[in-house]
């Protein structure tokens, strides 16, 4: 009677055991989830932005290409030495 008490003592400390290991692993899937939820707000909120700014900057990247295109043929550098 006393080995089948033990018996049964140590399954219940081994299910225990599991239990605790469970609940550890379901924590870390938890947060997991929760640091690829933050990921893809911080990527959509990233390809937000890229909409919003895209058309200032295609006209500022033009406007650069204009100014060096004129700097390399006149020489002159538009906005330098008070032109």
């Amino acid at each position: 009677m006393i080995g089948l008490a033990r018996t049964l003592q140590k399954r219940r400390d081994d299910c225990r055991l599991f239990g605790d290991i469970m609940k550890i692993r379901s924590r870390s899937g938890q947060s997991t989830v929760e640091y690829m939820l933050l990921i893809s707000v911080v990527v959509i909120a990233i390809v937000a932005a890229a909409y919003v700014f895209l058309d200032p900057f295609q006209s500022g990247v033009e406007t650069l290409g204009t100014d060096v295109q004129d700097a390399l043929t006149t020489g002159n550098i538009r906005g330098a030495g008070g032109n």
